[in-house]
């Protein structure tokens, strides 16, 4: 079978790289199989070389390909030295556990796992309380303000109808107030004569004995000289008080 050299691009730097390949087909299948190989892989390079059944399929400079290979190795010593890690965590747990009791550890979980359940279901049982209760929360609350609302309103009218009764109070007061001077009045009516007001009939103390009707004398002595018409005027108001008596 044929070989032939040919100029390829690396898949890392891009430099030309030259290898060679089998011809087993025709040169138009072999350009068309190399695009396919390297057309349409979104994946690492390592992936594609260890796809590549051919060096055509990833072609790869020396520099290149010691630098992977320098990376392989520090990423294998990584993972030996995570694997070296998890058995000696499994030794130490092989270790500290040797003699414990599997079936009391599964005992164990079992009535963690039946705690959780009930656990979960006191929860839930909660939960719907705690929604009553809001519901019940905001009912009551409800309640409150219409309570709160109609005592307002209460207070409002009580206050209209204390006003009032304070207006009434004093209008009250003042009604027995003219109630007790009207009375008053009418209790001074009542003891007053109207006749002795109108006629006031007294005797002068310097006179001595002549009596006088509103200030008019009713007669003369000797030694006391009285005019005559004012002793007409006395008896004239004597006459009138006769006949309105």
């Amino acid at each position: 079978m044929a070989t032939e050299t040919r100029a390829l691009m690396c898949l890392n730097c891009q430099k030309k790289v030259n290898v060679e390949v089998k011809i087993n087909r025709d040169k138009k299948s072999l350009e068309s199989d190399h695009l396919q190989s390297a057309a349409g892989r979104s994946c690492s390079l390592l992936d594609l070389i260890c796809d590549a059944e051919v060096p055509s399929d990833a072609p790869i400079c020396k520099e290149c390909s010691d630098q992977l290979l320098v990376d392989m190795d520090q990423q294998l010593k990584l993972l030996e030295d995570d694997c070296a890690a998890y058995r000696q965590l499994i030794d130490f747990l092989k270790e500290k556990h040797s003699n414990a009791d599997i079936a009391s550890y599964k005992q164990t979980l079992r009535n963690l796992k039946d705690e959780e359940r009930a656990l979960k279901a006191q929860y839930d049982q909660l939960c719907q309380e705690e929604a009553h209760l809001d519901a019940e929360l905001i009912e009551k609350k409800a309640a409150l303000e219409e309570k709160t609302e109609e005592e307002a309103s209460r207070w409002r009218q009580f206050r209209d109808n204390h006003r009032r009764l304070l207006d009434l109070d004093e209008k009250t007061r003042n009604c027995d107030a003219e109630l007790r001077y009207a009375s008053e009045q009418h209790r001074r009516l009542s003891n007053t004569n109207a006749l002795e007001l109108v006629f006031n009939i007294w005797v002068d103390p310097a006179d001595g004995i002549i009596g006088e009707i509103n200030g008019f004398r009713l007669g003369r002595l000797p030694d006391r000289l009285v005019d005559w018409p004012e002793i007409n005027a006395a008896w004239g108001q004597l006459v009138l008080l006769l006949d309105v008596r």
